[in-house]
């Protein structure tokens, strides 16, 4: 098994080119930029994303499965029920309008200029010793690094290319709600639509996102529901999502998260930062194992958590069942279809976290069964530390390595990056204080 290093130090214009890197036998690590693929094998099992943003898969502790702020019923559709589908904190990892909670992956650090490209040329160019060390030290590994065709006389140039269809054809596609809803209320601003866009994103099943949107089109002209539906909601609704990953998140937090804690790592020379990345995950390697050993039960701790909410949701259910596996669970001016056998429920929410719902759990109360027994593998110890059989093995520093007739690879050219607001903000309030702007360190 492997992990995906592709994440670039500098935007570059011309041909790119990725890293293949993977940090010892069975252990699925992805590290890459803003929506690439991570597979971090975090808190929870395999976490696997496609696209811009997306996931795929996830389980155990520390995954992020928007069940919304405390009190709030993140389950089902029904108006008198907040079902974290709108109303004031739906909203859940949000700042202020227009504002990000996200610590950005597009850092104002100043790029290295051409006197300062020693280093950063000399790492570039032993890419491949990298590579090669790698495999000698972790057996098992996969590990390659791929080059653009020429395009200079003599030189092999290194960069990012989409490599995410080709790893991954079969992944589903996700798209972030929060840059969806960023884009989205440009021309479609205020609380209310806000509060609406995030009903819209977080309803459960096709009925309830139909009457989310008709709810929208009356917050503005018909245009306010044509320019939502222009992006597919396959993509970033939970009406429509899979069900075979596990996992409900419409948020990109997981990537987010992670390129805050590889900040640091991410401004320094191409070896140097992947050398860094690697001593933070056998950190963490260790730190998840000693964290399994803190569980009370066989189903982390999270996970755990959901499925007590959901009891108490279910007492609020009148149940009707047809003396197999089949039930009718009422809910308001809802009425839910559940089966046992195939861990079916309409509300879909089952299906779409691999934990019963409060449908389902009042069913399974009904034939005094535990619902506790019916929680996916994905959120049980064995599984959470199956991510963790393997250890990242040690690599000696480029002083040590052998010398090798491996191409020399050149860098990309650096190139300056837009002038954010936020950036421009700075620049005019050290003007304004008289002050000479200088960029984060």
């Amino acid at each position: 098994m492997h992990h995906v290093l592709d994440e670039p130090l500098l935007d570059t214009e011309g041909p790119r080119g990725y890293l293949t890197n993977v940090g010892g036998e069975g252990v699925d690590v992805g590290l890459g930029e803003e929506g690439e693929a991570v597979n971090l094998g975090g808190e929870g099992e395999d976490v696997d994303l496609s696209g811009e943003g997306e996931v795929v898969n996830l389980g155990g502790e520390g995954v992020d499965v928007n069940i919304g702020e405390e009190g709030v019923n993140d389950n089902l559709g029904e108006e008198g029920v907040n079902d974290n589908l709108g109303g004031e904190g739906v909203d859940d990892n949000l700042g202020g309008e227009g504002e990000s909670d996200f610590l950005s992956s597009d850092s104002d650090l100043d790029i290295p200029s051409e006197d300062d490209m020693g280093d950063w040329k000399v790492e570039f160019a032993r890419l491949c010793d990298y590579a090669d060390m790698i495999k000698q030290t972790n057996p098992g590994s996969s590990c390659w690094v791929n080059i653009d065709k020429e395009t200079e006389p003599g030189k092999n140039l290194f960069g990012l290319i989409p490599v995410l269809s080709e790893l991954l054809p079969n992944a589903e596609k996700r798209m972030c709600a929060r840059h969806i809803w960023s884009n989205w209320h440009v021309n479609w601003k205020g609380e209310e639509r806000r509060k609406q866009f995030w009903r819209c994103s977080k309803a459960f099943f096709e009925v309830k996102f139909g009457e989310e949107v008709h709810a929208m089109s009356k917050l503005g002209k018909k245009e306010i529901t044509e320019d939502l539906l222009h992006y597919d909601p396959r993509n970033w609704s939970r009406a429509f999502f899979q069900t075979h990953s596990k996992c409900d998140v419409v948020e990109n937090n997981m990537c987010e998260t992670f390129n805050s804690w590889i900040l640091a790592a991410r401004h320094k020379s191409i070896i140097t930062m992947l050398e860094d990345i690697r001593h933070k995950m056998m950190n963490r390697h260790i730190d998840m194992i000693k964290f399994a050993e803190t569980w009370i039960s066989d189903i982390s701790p999270m996970a755990r958590a959901i499925l007590e909410r959901n009891k108490e949701y279910s007492n609020n259910y009148n149940v009707q069942w047809n003396g197999l596996n089949g039930f009718e669970i009422s809910e308001g001016e809802y009425s839910f279809v559940v089966d046992l056998e195939k861990k079916h429920c309409d509300c879909r929410l089952w299906m779409l976290r691999g934990i019963p719902c409060p449908h389902a759990i009042c069913a399974y109360y009904y034939l005094n069964q535990d619902p506790n027994q019916h929680v996916e593998h994905w959120y049980k110890k064995e599984t959470f530390l199956k991510a963790y059989n393997y250890f990242i093995q040690l690599i000696p520093n480029m002083r040590m390595w052998p010398e090798t007739t491996n191409p020399s690879i050149e860098p990309p050219k650096p190139r300056k990056m837009p002038v954010t607001a936020r950036r421009e903000e700075r620049v005019r309030m050290s003007q304004k204080n008289g002050g000479n702007f200088q960029e984060k360190e």
